[in-house]
Parts: C-alpha cells; structure tokens; sequence
C-alpha cells in the first residue's frame, strides 16, 4: 500500500530476497505455489532483488526461460500486493510484470512505514524503514556500471546479435555454476558500515539484500539469500523463517 509515496509495510508481510532463479535453483517456484496455496499467508510479498539468476526486459532468452516464473509472479501480484525491488540481475522489469510495483536501483531505498503497536503501549506508533536490494552506497565505478548494463539500447543491440544465444547461453551456465555463499568473518564490523551509509535516513529498521548473510545488528538487518538456505524474512515476526517445500 502507498500512502503519500511511501509504502506502508502490511503486518503480515513476507520479504524474500535472492532467490537467484534457474533451472537448476526452483524451490522459490515451490514458494510461491504454497503462498498461492496460502500454505504461506500474507497480504504483501515484497521481492527485494536478484529473484533471478537473470532477467532484464530486453533479453528474449532470459525471459522465455524464466517465463513460467513471471507468469505465477503476475498471477499471484492478483491476489496479493507486491513490490520488487530491482537488484543486479534483476532490472529493466516494467514491461514483464503487470499489477507489479517495480521499484529501480535508482528509487532505492525505499522509504516505508509500519504501525507499531507494542504490549507496553496502548498507542500505536509510525516507524520508518528503509528497504534496498543493496548495491546502493557504492563507488563511482560501480555506478558507471549498472547504469552500463541497465542501458535499454544497448541490451537491445545484445539481444540483436545474440541470434543463436551464444552470448545469452554463456551467461546462463556461468550464472548457474555461480558460489552464493559469501558469509562474512565480522558481520558486525559490516553493519555498521552499512548503518553510516544510512545515517541521514534516520529509520528504526534497514533491511537489504544483496550479501546474502541473513544476520541482524541492532537496526541493520540483511536478509538470507533463498537460492541457498531457502529462508525468508517474516515482518510480523522479525525474524527469518525456513521454507519447507511440500511439491
């Protein structure tokens, strides 16, 4: 839900973040099957980058693969509230979901607010929170880099040549035989790099993907990467959950 351009975070929501979907990662597909089941009951699904392995608008053969995916994503945003924040290897997604709110790396973080109502309050409370799929913050040359490769002409001009998919199958493998588990030796030392980077937000809670750590340090969370543990991040409960595929 938007409310004076900020989201309001739904009580129920569900945050799920680099799944990193391919033929060979598919539990995510068995995720969203058990949301559509309501096995997994919430209102609001937001997807906080690199849901894929690949996929930008202007690549035919990423989409076609994944277009199974895409449609249950674009069946399910019909029943419940989504928002998907775009990461690295997920962008330029306007034209592929419907009924989806795309938010870009430039749109990013994304302010939201939730209603806190504690046991030892008997008003509710606003708090702000900060949601980023968290290649944000980052050095110039990173930045000349996404926005290299989130170029629409230039990824048209790729898929133009790439008749054969040479290019596009090259990707493909390489992406599939990728390591996904970076766990940091000092999370906290981290954090706290990260909270600076955030200081001016001034929010109660920050929650990023991108690092695939799934660890919490006072009001700096990142979220686990569900391609390798399967995990995602219950907003009621602040904390994160286990997925158990049943199909």
């Amino acid at each position: 839900m938007f409310h004076n351009n900020i989201v309001t975070i739904q009580a129920n929501a569900i945050l799920v973040s680099d799944a990193h979907y391919n033929p060979l990662r598919q539990d995510f597909l068995s995720f969203l099957n058990a949301i559509l089941r309501t096995e997994i009951q919430t209102s609001q699904l937001i997807l906080m980058g690199d849901i894929f392995g690949f996929l930008a608008g202007e690549i035919t053969y990423f989409k076609k693969q994944n277009q199974e995916i895409i449609d249950k994503i674009n069946h399910l945003a019909n029943k419940i509230e989504i928002i998907y924040l775009e990461g690295n290897h997920d962008y330029n997604l306007e034209n592929i979901f419907s009924n989806v709110k795309i938010i870009t790396r430039k749109s990013q973080p994304l302010q939201c607010e939730f209603w806190d109502n504690t046991k030892y309050q008997s008003e509710i409370k606003t708090r702000k929170v900060m949601l980023a799929h968290g290649d944000i913050y980052t050095p110039k040359s990173y930045d000349l880099y996404t926005s290299i490769i989130r170029n629409s002409a230039l990824l048209k001009i790729l898929n133009f040549i790439d008749i054969t998919n040479w290019l596009t199958k090259r990707i493909d493998f390489w992406l599939r035989e990728k390591n996904l588990v970076h766990e940091f030796t000092d999370f906290e030392k981290f954090a706290i790099k990260r909270l600076y980077k955030y200081k001016y937000a001034k929010a109660d809670l920050i929650i990023e993907g991108h690092f695939h750590q799934g660890k919490s340090y006072k009001t700096y969370t990142n979220l686990p990467a569900f391609g390798i543990e399967n995990q995602y991040f219950s907003f009621l409960d602040k904390k994160i959950i286990k997925f158990q595929s049943k199909n």
